[in-house]
Protein backbone atom coordinates (compact mmCIF):
# COMPACT_ATOMS: atom_id res chain seq x y z
CA UNK A 1 0.00 0.00 0.00
CA UNK A 2 1.46 3.26 -1.09
CA UNK A 3 1.71 5.80 1.98
CA UNK A 4 -0.48 8.75 0.79
CA UNK A 5 -3.32 5.79 0.35
CA UNK A 6 -2.36 4.90 4.15
CA UNK A 7 -3.20 8.24 5.80
CA UNK A 8 -5.47 9.08 3.08
CA UNK A 9 -7.67 5.95 3.92
CA UNK A 10 -7.73 6.43 7.75
CA UNK A 11 -8.96 10.79 6.83
CA UNK A 12 -11.27 9.66 4.61
CA UNK A 13 -12.87 7.36 6.88
CA UNK A 14 -12.94 10.31 9.53
CA UNK A 15 -14.86 12.75 7.29
CA UNK A 16 -17.47 10.33 6.14
CA UNK A 17 -20.92 11.39 7.35
CA UNK A 18 -21.45 8.30 10.29
CA UNK A 19 -25.20 8.61 9.21
CA UNK A 20 -27.88 10.14 6.73
CA UNK A 21 -28.70 12.62 9.67
CA UNK A 22 -25.33 13.75 9.51
CA UNK A 23 -25.34 17.92 9.28
CA UNK A 24 -24.67 19.68 5.80
CA UNK A 25 -21.90 21.64 7.09
CA UNK A 26 -18.81 21.12 5.66
CA UNK A 27 -16.37 19.37 7.30
CA UNK A 28 -13.19 21.04 8.17
CA UNK A 29 -9.27 19.06 8.38
CA UNK A 30 -7.14 20.85 9.87
CA UNK A 31 -3.63 19.80 9.33
CA UNK A 32 -0.45 21.28 12.09
CA UNK A 33 2.81 20.90 10.08
CA UNK A 34 5.67 21.49 11.94
CA UNK A 35 7.84 23.03 8.64
CA UNK A 36 7.61 26.33 6.46
CA UNK A 37 4.84 26.17 3.52
CA UNK A 38 7.78 25.66 1.40
CA UNK A 39 9.06 22.23 3.10
CA UNK A 40 6.08 21.34 3.94
CA UNK A 41 4.56 21.39 0.01
CA UNK A 42 5.04 17.49 -1.10
CA UNK A 43 3.41 16.36 1.79
CA UNK A 44 0.31 18.46 1.71
CA UNK A 45 0.66 17.81 -2.13
CA UNK A 46 0.41 14.33 -1.30
CA UNK A 47 -1.60 14.36 1.02
CA UNK A 48 -4.48 16.17 -1.30
CA UNK A 49 -3.61 13.99 -4.10
CA UNK A 50 -4.61 10.87 -2.22
CA UNK A 51 -7.80 12.10 -0.82
CA UNK A 52 -8.67 12.73 -4.52
CA UNK A 53 -7.75 9.11 -5.41
CA UNK A 54 -9.82 8.06 -2.80
CA UNK A 55 -12.97 10.63 -4.67
CA UNK A 56 -12.88 13.72 -2.01
CA UNK A 57 -12.41 16.97 -2.98
CA UNK A 58 -11.95 19.78 -0.87
CA UNK A 59 -14.36 21.90 -2.19
CA UNK A 60 -17.75 20.35 -2.29
CA UNK A 61 -16.72 17.35 1.12
CA UNK A 62 -13.81 19.46 2.97
CA UNK A 63 -12.79 22.14 3.80
CA UNK A 64 -8.50 21.46 4.06
CA UNK A 65 -6.69 24.17 6.51
CA UNK A 66 -3.09 23.80 7.01
CA UNK A 67 -0.94 25.71 9.49
CA UNK A 68 2.68 25.69 10.07
CA UNK A 69 4.86 26.29 12.98
CA UNK A 70 7.87 26.99 10.60
CA UNK A 71 9.90 24.89 12.46
CA UNK A 72 9.34 26.25 15.56
CA UNK A 73 7.44 23.82 18.31
CA UNK A 74 6.76 26.55 21.01
CA UNK A 75 4.04 28.04 18.03
CA UNK A 76 2.33 24.74 18.51
CA UNK A 77 -0.18 25.87 21.52
CA UNK A 78 -1.46 29.55 19.46
CA UNK A 79 -1.75 26.86 15.90
CA UNK A 80 -3.35 24.30 17.80
CA UNK A 81 -6.28 27.07 19.30
CA UNK A 82 -6.54 28.27 16.11
CA UNK A 83 -7.64 24.76 14.78
CA UNK A 84 -9.85 24.33 17.69
CA UNK A 85 -11.57 27.64 17.43
CA UNK A 86 -12.59 25.82 13.52
CA UNK A 87 -14.85 22.88 15.31
CA UNK A 88 -12.20 20.04 12.81
CA UNK A 89 -13.14 16.87 12.31
CA UNK A 90 -9.69 15.55 12.19
CA UNK A 91 -6.49 17.11 12.74
CA UNK A 92 -3.38 15.54 10.85
CA UNK A 93 0.15 16.23 11.86
CA UNK A 94 3.51 15.01 10.96
CA UNK A 95 5.84 14.56 14.33
CA UNK A 96 5.59 13.10 17.49
CA UNK A 97 6.29 16.62 19.37
CA UNK A 98 2.97 17.51 17.40
CA UNK A 99 0.65 14.47 17.70
CA UNK A 100 1.46 15.00 22.01
CA UNK A 101 0.59 18.94 21.66
CA UNK A 102 -2.69 18.16 20.01
CA UNK A 103 -3.72 15.23 22.11
CA UNK A 104 -3.15 17.36 25.51
CA UNK A 105 -5.18 19.97 23.66
CA UNK A 106 -7.89 18.63 22.38
CA UNK A 107 -8.31 14.76 23.38
CA UNK A 108 -11.70 14.16 21.85
CA UNK A 109 -10.17 15.60 18.31
CA UNK A 110 -8.86 12.35 16.09
CA UNK A 111 -5.66 12.61 14.80
CA UNK A 112 -4.09 11.16 11.99
CA UNK A 113 0.18 10.90 12.54
CA UNK A 114 1.41 11.12 9.51
CA UNK A 115 5.34 10.53 9.94
CA UNK A 116 6.22 10.01 13.40
CA UNK A 117 8.23 7.17 12.24
CA UNK A 118 9.45 4.86 15.14
CA UNK A 119 7.31 6.82 17.95
CA UNK A 120 5.50 5.34 20.26
CA UNK A 121 2.73 7.50 21.11
CA UNK A 122 -0.16 5.79 23.09
CA UNK A 123 -3.49 6.11 22.27
CA UNK A 124 -5.09 6.61 25.62
CA UNK A 125 -3.58 8.68 28.48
Amino acid sequence: MRRREFIGLPLACTILPVSSNAQSRRKVVGALLTASPQASERYVSALRRGLKELGYSSDPDFEFIPLYADGNPQRFPSLIAELLALSPSVIVTGTSSAILSVRAAAPQTPIVGAAAAGARIPLRS
